[in-house]
């Protein structure tokens, strides 16, 4: 008999014990049968593949199933001839029964191009759980560089915030501000910026805006900060100290 696979390591851990129930099997009437083993594994069966169920906290089976009582159904349609939820134009929709606020994030003006079917969910998300926040990658700057690969780095001058997380900054599920911002410049910079001396350190108001004249406005118009500083991600020019190039 061919041995049951097991899970990769994250849905596997040393002192968890499978999720247990008994396993229907068909005679050859057809009729269904409850098998003699009733402590074996609940297997979920997709492409000759099984994922078994492992009570780890950070899994998102694990946590959906035990609170939210959801099962492989309400995401997977059985026997059709394409699960909406494996197919990149209908899989978001998918999603967004459970997902409401991501659904209502994703028509904003500025977001990842999922309704034109290009980026899908599961491109950044692993809905069976994975090693960092049911991620792909173990960390959000890992997932990002899949397809933002020029802000990997290493940098000769690194941006610090940038390298802990992108979230810092940016909305991955879309924002109300241009290139998916949190904030927009220069609020975004003086979150962190605010007690430096010098020009970051003054707070900016709509006192500086058009029609206003002072040379001061350059902080508020366009982009802001980013106007002088461009290489806001790391900068690899000897010169490069303060991002301006």
């Amino acid at each position: 008999m061919r041995k049951r696979p097991m899970p990769g390591p994250h849905l596997r851990p040393t002192n968890a014990k499978p999720v247990m129930g008994p396993v229907l099997t068909m005679s050859r009437t057809s009729r269904p049968r409850k098998a003699t083993n009733a402590r074996r594994p609940i297997p979920c069966l997709a492409d000759n593949q099984r994922i078994i169920l492992f009570p780890m906290p950070q899994t998102r089976i694990r946590s959906v199933s035990a609170v939210m009582k959801v099962a492989c159904a309400t995401c997977h349609t059985i026997h059709a001839p394409k699960d909406p939820v494996l197919v990149k134009t209908s899989q978001p929709e998918v999603c967004y029964t459970c997902h409401v606020e991501q659904r209502a994030q994703m028509r904003r003006f500025s977001r990842h191009p999922i309704r034109e079917g290009k980026v899908v969910c599961s491109n950044c998300h692993n809905p069976h759980g994975g090693p960092g926040s049911n991620l792909v990658k173990n960390t959000v700057n890992e997932t990002c560089y899949q397809c933002h690969a020029e802000k990997r780095g290493p940098f000769l001058y690194e941006h610090q915030p940038v390298r802990e997380s992108c979230t810092l900054c940016h909305d991955p599920h879309g924002s109300t501000q241009t290139r998916m911002l949190v904030q927009r410049p220069p609020f975004l910079c003086q979150s962190c910026h605010s007690s430096d001396g010098g020009h970051p350190s003054i707070l900016r108001d709509a006192s500086l805006l058009p029609p206003s004249t002072d040379l001061n406005n350059r902080f508020l118009l366009a982009k802001g900060c980013l106007n002088c500083h461009s290489q806001v991600h790391g900068s690899n020019h000897p010169s490069g100290m303060f991002f301006t190039r």
